[in-house]
């Protein structure tokens, strides 16, 4: 009763006090009113309320959304429309603040039903049958690891006398090829066993050969992207915006502006890798065949692309039914329909040089696949002649990989106008600079390089001078590299101008390189010390075989959540602490759940095809 008197209240005061909001240049507004759930509310059209504040807000506000929506005193809004956004939902708070009303939560009326959807219940389907599979597998894994040696003795008998018969030639072939049949197909299924593949993941014991410190690294670098993602979405997700903007003029923010140097870890981890594993396995076969080039190539595509399409098909037919609130965010602006006009650029792991644009790109974070994928490809011309003693021709092409960045970067960023995603140019810099490979091979270039010294020095040893002269100069680069843009960004600063940010973009990331190449050189040398112990913690290992599975879903999820919600946050350090966490602990947790119901798989059937 309270509340409804409060709404007559305000209705009064809104008719006694017209002539005033025609002097702010406020509507008149219609008096209506009907309850909702038993409460006496007072409905406007919210096309009336945002036509006195059309212009001021940019043209932002489409007002054949807002028809038939309504308003209450309430403090909640319900939109009919799901295409409300958050510069609309700004408008109509600001607007309806200056009548004195403040806006507390959003609602939707027009939720999607998933009934109607043949795609969205198809993608079920298929999922459904990745979940069977698992339980079959591991079902079929339990009933295997209870067979009594009573059985076994029953099939020797029954071998022996079938052995006896006298047409035994031909009854012998059929049940061998029959048990060959049940054994091949028992293996495929298998592979989808929850509790093997749980415990290959979970496993926290390093295998042979491995590279202990990369484990740390591979982590705490896919932390390190979702961290600068989750603030980047928290721009448009809160209401002290104010607060935010003086959060990113401070000295330790600068970690996530240039969170991007995350991804080119990766590139560099994935280039080591590549020359490390190739020139290991030439030294042992002591040859290149065209059939191990062949499987050289399948066993990538292969690894990555069931996990990545399946992953593809959530966020195009299922993720939309995540989401019922109004606060997008900006980082998937490549919406679901993009990826069925041009899902097929992602299978061919093009995405990056075709439809590449960001209105057009499926996934607009998957551009980092394609050009691992390129990389890939064209690694064994670098590494064959490293492989077989033709040194110079492999150092040659890798020192122009890395000439090629630095050159394309500063041409191209030159011809833009100016470089960076958060620039003027920022569009211009995303599709023609950033997700290209002629613009971040240098940095592949030099892990290629890296895993070619390790695999060829057999005594790694480094005097005492020259570990001091190289920690102290990747000490003071990587600080560089990362807190440079202090300068840029402070509140009392001047910014930098064009050939500044040019030069900046153009070398930072050769230089984080440089940084990664001798950090993992010094902790697989036995000279990294405490941080070596740190980086190859066992506790990573299990964490480092679903980092794959988080960088496709992290996006998805964090655009869910922020989505999803029905009012602005306010932002203080528990708010981005919170939040953060919970969706790390949830990425992480899908990303586990994933990698046993289809990657784990995959890399089990790729064995079973290749009898390995």
């Amino acid at each position: 009763m309270t509340k409804g008197y409060l709404c007559l209240l305000v209705l009064i005061l809104l008719t006694c006090t017209g002539s005033c909001l025609s002097a702010t240049q406020i509507p008149s507004l219609p008096d209506k009113s009907a309850p909702i759930n038993g409460i006496q509310s007072t409905n406007w059209n919210v096309s009336t309320l945002l036509s006195g504040g059309f212009n001021a807000f940019g043209n932002f506000i489409n007002q054949q959304q807002f028809n038939e929506s309504f308003v209450t005193c309430l403090g909640d809004i319900e939109y009919v429309s799901k295409s409300v956004g958050q510069h609309e939902l700004w408008a109509l708070k600001t607007t309806i603040g200056n009548l004195g009303i403040s806006v507390t939560s959003v609602d939707i009326k027009d939720v999607n039903n998933i009934k109607n959807d043949t795609a969205a219940i198809v993608s079920f389907v298929i999922l459904g049958c990745f979940v069977a599979l698992c339980v079959i597998g591991t079902v079929l894994e339990i009933r295997t690891e209870n067979t009594t040696e009573k059985n076994s003795s029953e099939r020797n008998t029954n071998d022996q006398q079938t052995n006896n018969k006298e047409h035994n030639g031909i009854q012998s072939s059929d049940r061998i090829q029959r048990k060959n049949f049940i054994s091949g197909t028992k293996r495929l299924l298998l592979t989808f066993s929850v509790r093997k593949n749980g415990r290959n993941i979970l496993n926290s014991k390093a295998p042979p050969g491995s590279l202990g410190c990369l484990n740390g690294i591979r982590v705490l670098s896919i932390v390190w992207v979702i961290l600068s993602h989750f603030m980047e979405t928290l721009l448009n997700q809160v209401e002290n915006k104010k607060d935010f903007k003086d959060l990113t003029s401070t000295f330790w923010f600068q970690v996530i502006y240039n969170g991007t140097l995350a991804v080119d870890t990766f590139f560099f981890l994935s280039g080591l890798l590549v020359a490390y594993q190739f020139i290991r396995v030439v030294k042992k076969t002591k040859r290149i065949s065209g059939k191990g080039m062949g499987l050289f190539y399948f066993h990538r595509y292969f690894r990555l692309t069931p996990l990545y399409m399946i992953v593809l098909m959530i966020y195009t037919n299922i993720a939309p039914y995540f989401t019922e609130g109004v606060l997008s965010s900006p980082l998937t602006q490549s919406r679901p329909e993009n990826c069925r006009k041009f899902w097929w650029t992602n299978l061919l792991y093009i995405n990056n040089l075709y439809h590449s644009g960001r209105q057009e790109m499926c996934m607009l974070w998957s551009w980092y696949l394609a050009n691992d994928m390129q990389f890939y490809i064209i690694s064994p011309i670098i590494v064959i002649p490293l492989s077989l003693g033709y040194h110079v021709i492999g150092f040659l092409l890798l020192f122009g990989m890395v000439a090629g960045q630095i050159i394309s970067g500063g041409y191209i960023g030159w011809s833009v106008g100016d470089s960076g995603l958060a620039n003027s140019h920022s569009s211009e810099f995303f599709e023609e600079i950033y997700i290209k490979p002629y613009a971040r091979m240098g940095v592949y270039a030099v892990g290629l390089l890296l895993g070619y010294i390790i695999t060829n020095e057999k005594n790694m040893n480094i005097s005492k001078v020259k570990l001091l002269i190289g920690t102290v100069l990747t000490a003071a680069c990587s600080m560089l590299v990362t807190y440079l843009t202090y300068d840029k960004y402070k509140e009392d600063g001047d910014g930098w101008n064009s050939d500044a940010n040019i030069a900046y973009e153009t070398m930072f990331r050769p230089v984080w390189s440089l940084v990664l190449f001798w950090l993992i050189y010094v902790c697989l040398s036995g000279y990294g010390g405490l941080i070596n112990t740190i980086l190859s913690w066992n506790v990573w290992i299990p964490l480092s075989r679903i980092t794959y599975a988080a960088y496709l879903v992290h996006l998805i999820i964090l655009s869910s959540f922020m989505a999803d919600l029905r009012k602005f946050g306010y932002l203080n350090m528990f708010y981005i602490v919170n939040n953060y966490i919970g969706i790390l602990v949830l990425t992480f947790g899908v990303s586990f759940i994933l990698t046993i119901l289809v990657e784990s798989p995959f890399v089990g059937l790729e064995k079973v095809l290749l009898n390995r």
